[in-house]
């Protein structure tokens, strides 16, 4: 096993995919990765859509991307997996309100680098994508 040391050290992000699909255990054993990660006041308000479909990843990368950095490399990937939030009212809408701090967003957050690291110690190639259009994604 490596230790968590040799993982943050070999991750990277990967721009080149090969055609080899990603395991239905190792998917889930990497969303496991991300229900563990912490949340403001364990509301765990992250949501996961894996889209392994090869025409709904063309789509994205075609319609959903911003103009100038298309990110077409993406369409290589076997799998996106697009983070969303579910906002809950008490620690996120009335801790928002009273502090000011987006928590949803840094759950999301850990919640996406426990996927990244794991995927990393399962030997899968990773890379944020945070140049995208929220609206089309939806």
């Amino acid at each position: 096993m490596k230790s968590l040391d040799e993982i943050i050290v070999k991750r990277f992000s990967c721009r080149t995919y090969g055609a080899r699909p990603v395991s239905e255990r190792d998917l889930t054993a990497i969303c496991e990765a991300a229900r563990l990660a912490p949340s403001a006041c364990n509301s765990q308000t992250w949501r996961f859509v894996v889209i392994q479909d090869r025409n709904l990843i063309s789509r994205i990368c075609d319609e959903a991307m911003r103009p100038v950095i298309r990110n077409k490399w993406m369409k290589e990937a076997p799998v996106l997996i697009v983070g969303c939030s579910k906002l809950d009212i008490v620690a996120n809408r009335v801790g928002s309100a009273v502090t000011g701090i987006e928590y949803y967003q840094i759950d999301l957050g850990i919640a996406m680098e426990h996927m990244v690291l794991k995927a990393t110690e399962l030997g899968l190639g990773t890379c944020w994508i945070g140049w995208f259009r929220e609206e089309k994604i939806k």
